[in-house]
């Protein structure tokens, strides 16, 4: 089915009524936006003149100055309620007219050659919505243009400087000022189609004393176009015991290659794996086909020699792809004979437990291995490869081979996380200590990524008040218990920017911190953070929900800025209970996109896939933000078990975007979980079990809901939650309002026009009907389908049904799709 492009626009016309004195005709403005190039303050961008009055643009509001009886001044705010921070404004269809400005005798001060505009669009303003301003016969106009997908209800404007607001029964808003009355007239709505502009209904609704939103009735019935991620594949993977999923790559071909640990002696290892056997506690690297649909290899990665214990622990906790699909993969080991290469940089490991960097071919066979690390406690926890192939791992130590030149060379009185890069075969290049000057505190480096700039970016946690920071970081000084850090290295390995992240209650304790690099340079950071973590203007949450748990935080930084300048955006985002973020990508439009856990059915969705939590304790959450952090969809995703499976900082699963910008997750659970039919399944289910699973979503934009206008006497719910039906997606159909026991008709037809059935009392999809599914209830009072993608194109109208027996009424029925 196409995907058309779309366009919802309220357009709204301002003009004055009845202003007292001179000026009673404000309002005509004969509108040119003049660009502020100096001469207004600095938070104007766009200034409009008339007779009598003055329009001030700014990033978070309209000020309208007006010009009174016997020299009298006023002023009208209109503020955005929840609008983005300083959105971008642009001036659209330059004008002809130039401005020039000469006042006093200082040439400083005078401005030359202003431009002007007729239109003026502040883009983005909230998620999806853009707000644009002009001159219509005299008058000024302003659309709000909701984007395919984007809420309407968000657009909410607010008044100051007036003496009371309402609505008037012709739908008009009208303002009280003290010179009078401004009147906005009723919201004109309409759509933009092939057949050419097509009328919406919709009104002004008050919010507040000087408030207002919109409520939009039923529009773009066809084909509205949403955001939302929409499912691909769900795979399931593991063996009778235990098994861990800690981090997941994916190719230029989207291949998916998950790694963790298992002590599952049967897991769908394959033909020619490096290593086909079980010793105790296994790493493991799986990949599955593009489809998702079956296995290419499998292996074990470990020895079978404990050093320490009596049994040996081998763990991948992080992996990554190179251009040729060769995976490195980095973590811990216990074991003296873990497989090693020639070329290792250390080819035993004399004690304790080391940090160890494998190297596979795309095919799954042992290219390169080696340990890492000093003599003591020595662990991997993230690794990133760029296209000249230097290797770069972060971790903790308890004594790592720093370089010369190193920002870091003294071992602290604790662990100390550490950064490294090399070239397989060849030596350390560069090594060096991250944590304290030997004052004490824990520090653990989580994640590394290597910018397209060059410079190398690592995030983590750290209890060390002396942890290197630079003047220019947002926070120079630590707050208390656990704080994040950010660090930037030159590529010659100097500290570039250093910076504490965190609040008064310690943050990042109970999960690790993850970090993705934008195309700009700019770093996103993901976590869980309790009471007091720093958020900026126009944070999505300002505060913790709950300051007893931790909640999800997401926070980007511009490394190039300094002090507060260098967060450009921080947010809170969870429910009333235990909530965190995992892991982060960001895709080339400059989304970020994160996933984490909740265990309670307050996180907020947006444009949710699924929008319940699981029966039981945690469910995983997917959410995503644009460039400027605006919310733009959170869905949970699991079964009825646990997804992720603890809350251990080393077992939250993993997140990675292919090229495309398609991602996949992947995360441990207990219980049941979503697999889609036709998806590489090998994991028993076993109450309390660990399972691993890698699911695949798509972000481009897909069909969801329509509402076809109609509804029966009943008052069943029909609605398709993140896909369209097309081939290679799974969508989520789900009836509510049905009652338990009940049997669920699904009728579909290919007709367009809804049928009026006598004896039924009903109006139902069109006749004739090509299918009729029937699906009993039992105990639940909803019904939940997965429905796979069909060959295309065309068009197919849904609607429940469901009888009542010994009722007057014969059946009760929903809406009717149209998708």
């Amino acid at each position: 089915m196409p995907r058309l492009p779309l366009l919802l626009a309220l357009s709204l016309a301002l003009s004055a009524a009845a202003l007292a004195g001179p000026h009673a005709e404000f309002g005509r403005l004969p509108l040119l936006f003049e660009e502020n190039r100096g001469a207004f303050d600095p938070a104007v961008r766009f200034v409009a003149r008339a007779p009598g009055s003055t329009l001030f643009l700014t990033g978070d509001a309209a000020v309208l100055a007006l010009d009174g009886p016997e020299g009298r001044r006023s002023a009208v705010f209109t503020r955005f309620v929840g609008a983005r921070t300083a959105p971008p404004i642009v001036g659209v269809e330059t004008a002809i007219t130039r401005v020039h400005r000469y006042r006093g005798d200082d040439p400083s001060g005078w401005f030359e050659d202003v431009p002007t505009f007729r239109r003026v669009r502040v883009e983005s303003l909230w998620a999806g919505i853009d707000l644009e301003l002009y001159d219509r016969g005299g008058a000024l106009e302003y659309d709000f243009v909701i984007a395919p997908g984007a809420d309407p209800s968000r657009v909410r404007i607010a008044f100051d400087g007036i003496d009371g607001m309402s609505i008037r029964d012709d739908g008009a808003l009208v303002l009280a000022t003290p010179f009078g009355e401004l009147t906005h007239s009723a919201p004109i709505l309409y759509q933009e189609t092939a057949a050419g502009r097509t009328p919406v209904t919709g009104r002004f609704v008050a919010t507040g004393e000087v408030e207002v939103g919109f409520a939009v009735d039923a529009y773009d019935e066809a084909r509205p176009l949403v955001i939302d991620p929409v499912l691909v594949y769900a795979a399931r993977f593991g063996g009778a015991k235990q098994d861990y999923v800690r981090d997941v790559a994916v190719d230029a071909a989207g291949a998916a290659t998950m790694v963790g640990w298992s002590n599952s002696a049967d897991l769908p290892v394959t033909p020619g794996a490096f290593d086909s056997s079980l010793s105790d506690d296994d790493a493991f690297a799986a990949r599955l086909t593009p489809d998702g649909s079956a296995l290419q290899w499998c292996t074990y990665l470990g020895g079978s020699s404990p050093v320490y214990f009596n049994t040996t622990n081998d763990r991948a906790s992080a992996v990554c792809v190179n251009p040729s699909g060769d995976v490195y993969l980095t973590g811990t080991t216990d074991a003296s004979d873990y497989p090693v290469t020639a070329g290792a940089i250390k080819s035993t490991q004399p004690s304790w437990t080391d940090a160890f960097v494998t190297r596979l071919a795309k095919d799954g066979t042992l290219l390169y291995s080696t340990y890492l690390g000093g003599v003591n406690q020595d662990r991997g926890y993230g690794i990133d490869v760029d296209a000249a192939g230097t290797v770069y791992v972060v971790g903790e130590t308890g004594g790592f081979p720093v370089t010369p030149g190193a920002i870091g060379t003294a071992k602290g009185v604790q662990q100390d996380g550490f950064a490294c890069w090399f070239q397989p075969g060849g030596p350390i290049q560069y090594a060096t200590y991250l944590g304290d000057d030997g004052t004490g505190g824990w520090d653990y480096a989580y994640a590394v990524r290597k910018g397209a700039d060059g410079r190398v970016y690592v995030a983590g946690r750290t209890e060390s008040a002396s942890f290197p920071t630079t003047a220019s970081g947002f926070q120079t000084g630590k707050s208390s218990g656990y704080d994040g850090f950010l660090v930037r290295l030159s590529p010659a390995g100097a500290l570039e920017y250093g910076s504490f992240l965190g609040g008064p209650g310690g943050d990042f304790s109970n999960t690790r911190i993850d970090l993705a690099i934008d195309g700009a340079g700019k770093a996103w950071t993901v976590g869980g953070a309790t009471a007091g973590f720093p958020t900026k203007p126009g944070a999505f949450q300002t505060s913790s929900p709950n300051p007893t748990y931790p909640s999800g935080v997401a926070t980007c930084f511009d490394t190039n800025g300094s002090g507060a300048a260098s967060v450009v955006f921080s947010t809170y985002i969870g429910g009333a209970f235990a909530d965190a973020l995992a892991g982060v990508e960001v895709d080339a439009a400059g989304n970020a996109w994160a996933f984490g856990y909740t265990v309670n059915a307050g996180f907020p969705t947006l444009d949710a896939w699924d929008d319940e939590v699981g029966a039981t304790s945690s469910d995983m959450v997917l959410v995503g933000f644009d460039p400027a952090g605006a919310l733009i969809t959170s869905s949970f995703f699991g079964g009825d078990g646990n997804e992720p499976s603890t809350f251990a900082p080393h077992l939250q699963g993993g997140l990675a975007i292919d090229p495309a910008g398609d991602l996949y997750l992947a995360c441990t659970y207990t219980g049941e979980t979503v697999v889609t039919p036709g998806a590489f399944d090998t994991a028993p289910f076993s109450l309390g079990q660990a399972n691993s699973f890698v699911a695949k979503w798509t972000t481009d934009p897909v069909t969801c809901q329509t509402d076809l206008g109609f509804a029966g006497p009943g008052n069943l719910v029909l609605s398709l939650c993140g896909g369209d039906l097309s081939p290679g997606t799974w969508s989520r159909l789900r009836v509510e309002g049905a009652k338990a026991g009940r049997t669920i008709l699904l009728f579909a037809s290919t007709q367009s026009n809804p049928t009026f059935v006598v004896e039924l009392s009903a109006t139902l999809v069109p006749l004739p009907i090509l299918l009729t599914l029937a699906i009993p209830l039992g105990a639940e009072d909803e019904l939940d389908l997965l429905v796979p993608g069909v060959a295309g194109p065309g068009t197919v109208f849904l609607q429940a049904v469901a009888p009542n027996q010994g009722s007057t009424t014969p059946i009760e029925t929903s809406n009717a799709l149209r998708v």
